[in-house]
């Protein structure tokens, strides 16, 4: 299970955040919104994704859409809606994917399928 954040709508926290030497990063993995749905705050941070990189590792980047409707629960009245914004979050990861491969050449992504991925060790 992977921890939470609960302050990306605080962008005082998120400074702080990432500003952090790379010494005081988590050991543990995070999910952490780039860009937001609006009943979340609607924010974008793609151009702040390599210091996440450096100072969260391991971090889940995750890509809400702002400007877009709320369709949960989906059903089949909203299956072609759904299925529209299913692939713009596909295109909105590869924007961050690019930014990535420019601005952050040192980051790794795990490899696909990994079975420890986001699952504490019992101490």
């Amino acid at each position: 299970m992977a921890i939470r954040t609960h302050f990306a709508k605080d962008p005082a926290a998120v400074r702080a955040f990432t500003q952090l030497p790379p010494c005081a990063a988590l050991t543990v993995p995070i999910d952490f919104y780039v860009e937001a749905p609006d009943n979340i705050g609607g924010f974008l941070r793609y151009y702040e994704i390599p210091e996440l990189i450096r100072v969260a590792s391991p971090v889940y980047l995750k890509f809400g859409l702002r400007n877009s409707p709320d369709v949960y629960p989906s059903g089949t009245h909203l299956e072609n809606t759904v299925i529209a914004l299913s692939k713009e979050r596909i295109r909105r990861a590869e924007i961050a994917f690019e930014i990535i491969r420019r601005y952050c050449l040192e980051a790794a992504m795990s490899p696909l399928k990994a079975k420890d991925l986001g699952i504490p060790a019992a101490v």
